[in-house]
């Protein structure tokens, strides 16, 4: 199945490549002098809040169906996972713990791969081999829900072996939690969540000027141009056109900014689009600051390097990121102060796009899936959750990162420097329809650099109309 939907990806590619072919493409610009014309984008109405539930309601569909708990007693599970070499061990280790604490004497067997791609690539080919697996959630949402998956609403809200105080009410992320976004079918349960960052070299920003990190679209655009504007005037004339925002042409940042200006998704609807105010506003923006070259387009495709030597200011990151910048600070002997940042908003408030690594459980005999659920339901718990940031480096899904993990937080500062007060925080739309979906999107804002601003409009319309044809394939290979 994932086979023919990207194969269909290049369709927009295609299109995009004969619209560009009579534009001259810019490579790497180069910063001018003029003031920034970004501020007078038109500020799109910020969207109403959804209304969460403060109780949990009486579930309208059936419960579990009934084990024995002596069915759980020496019951055999294995788990796929992508975490390899220390982070390998360490899982390796919780499991143990799991295994040797439990009161049912579950005994969970670990089957390791070879990363997050790796186990995506296991379940198209293979389907769910193993009682549990840990895959990006957009992964698992591929598989069949009515053959490969368990349901885990009935679990996650029984009243015997339901969840109950695993999430803090006081947590920015609650509003995401399974109280809150109370629904029927739970095909995967988030167990981390991956944020869309900016990554921004605070040290030399106030060099510059600023002693604020940017919170609006024009205020990143008036920081970004100073940057670009300083490589201008030195002597390295190889470095020209750099200094502003570095892009990462990711589905990431894609959504990212999408979200940032206030894009939302029809939850009923099976199609995702684009073609909207908050589309055109993010797509408009992204073009208007390359064209003032207040971003960037590297030869290399990772920014560790350009911001370690301030060739990029800021860049368009996600937490994997961290690690592998602080190696390269290190490196270049940088004592730059650096952080992380939502993305800005044109009210101030801040942004961040949320994908998840998440936990699905096969569609077993009743033990095998109560005893899948139980595990997944340890996971949850504060001391589970800690030992899970050393592990994949993303934020806990049941509390605030520097509540659950502070000794994390205190060694890498940057880690949850994004998450102020008052962000804006959304979940990807992680159903069949992102896993390819995320991919077009990247695409489609890769090819606005390209292009006139007056051709925006039709490459959202292009984008819509591909995601379309996608999802109808989709749809009828069911």
């Amino acid at each position: 199945m994932r086979k023919n939907h990207f194969s269909k990806i290049f369709f927009l590619v295609l299109i995009c490549f004969s619209l560009a072919a009579c534009q001259g493409v810019q490579q790497s610009p180069t910063p001018t002098a003029g003031t920034s014309q970004l501020q007078s984008t038109a500020t799109p109405a910020i969207p109403t809040p959804t209304a969460t539930l403060t109780s949990t309601p009486t579930p309208p569909w059936p419960t579990i169906e009934a084990v024995d708990e002596s069915d759980l007693a020496g019951l055999e599970l294995t788990i796929l996972h992508p975490w390899i070499d220390e982070a390998k061990t360490r899982f390796e280790s919780l499991v143990g713990e799991f295994n040797n604490t439990n009161a049912w004497g579950i005994n969970i067997t670990p089957v390791g791969a070879g990363g997050l791609k790796d186990v995506s690539d296991q379940l198209v080919s293979n389907g769910m081999q193993t009682n549990l697996a840990i895959a990006q959630g957009y992964d698992l949402a591929l598989l069949n829900p009515t053959v490969a998956l368990a349901n885990l609403g009935p679990y996650l809200y029984d009243a015997d072996y339901g969840i109950s105080t695993e999430y803090a009410p006081d947590s920015a992320f609650y509003q995401l939690s399974p109280f809150a976004t109370y629904q029927e079918h739970w095909w995967h349960l988030p167990i981390a969540y991956q944020p869309g960052v900016l990554v921004y070299n605070q040290s030399w920003a106030g060099e510059l000027g600023f002693d604020r990190a940017p919170r609006s679209p024009g205020e990143l655009a008036a920081q970004m141009l100073p940057a670009a504007a300083e490589k201008l005037q030195d002597n390295d004339i190889d470095n020209n056109g750099t200094g502003g925002l570095w892009i990462s042409n990711s589905p990431s940042a894609a959504l990212s900014w999408y979200r940032a200006f206030y894009g939302q998704f029809d939850a009923g609807s099976p199609v995702l689009s684009f073609n909207n105010q908050a589309g055109n506003h993010s797509f408009t923006y992204l073009k208007q600051l390359y064209t003032e070259d207040a971003s960037w387009v590297g030869q290399q495709k990772v920014p560790y390097i350009y911001f370690a030597e301030r060739l990029a200011l800021a860049y368009e990151g996600t937490l994997d990121d961290l690690l592998i910048q602080a190696g390269y600070q290190l490196r270049a002997d940088s004592k730059d102060q650096w952080l992380t940042l939502p993305y800005p908003t044109p009210d101030g408030r801040g942004s961040i796009s949320l994908e998840t690594v998440s936990i699905g459980i096969a569609n077993g005999t009743p033990a095998e899936r109560l005893g899948s659920w139980l595990f997944a339901r340890w996971l949850l718990t504060p001391e589970a959750q800690e030992r899970l940031v050393r592990i994949h480096g993303y934020w806990p899904v049941t509390g605030d990162p520097q509540t659950i993990a502070p000794d994390y937080a205190r060694e890498h500062p940057a880690w949850a420097s994004a998450l102020r007060d008052g962000v804006r925080l959304s979940i990807a739309p992680e159903d069949q329809k992102w896993a390819y979906g995320r991919l077009i999107l990247q695409d489609a804002v890769r090819r606005v650099y390209a292009l006139d601003e007056e051709y925006i409009p039709t490459v959202l319309e292009m984008l819509d109309s591909t995601l379309q044809e996608l999802t109808g394939e989709n749809l009828n290979e069911q």
